[in-house]
């Protein structure tokens, strides 16, 4: 087996547009069981990662053409999880921004 390498993983994704302006994206993650090296022991050993799923929403309106306004939020079950032994991932977390693009005609 490939170290860090799930057997299983999924992902879903789905977009809905309740106004021409306005996205909503919902997005799960499911990632299996996987095998890690712990190298704080001597001599590092194979270690299992739990299994973990992920939820996380976006929301982006349209402002303009050229104006895009987003707020996200990832991992909002607060799952806890390990993508490599030893370093844990944030808590849930909540991201909003401006996004412009211009492109010339």
């Amino acid at each position: 087996k490939l170290l860090r390498r799930p057997e299983n993983k999924f992902a879903i994704t789905t977009s809905y547009l309740p106004f021409p302006d306005i996205s909503l994206n919902l997005q799960g993650i499911y990632t299996g069981e996987r095998e890690d090296m712990d190298f704080g022991a001597f001599p590092a050993t194979r270690r299992i990662l739990e299994s973990y799923t992920l939820i996380n929403l976006s929301v982006i309106y349209q402002l303009n053409s050229l104006v895009k306004i987003f707020l996200r939020g990832e991992n909002l079950l607060n799952e806890k999880y390990e993508e490599v032994f030893g370093y844990g991932h944030p808590s849930r977390a909540v991201f909003a921004g401006i996004r412009l693009s211009y492109s010339p005609e």
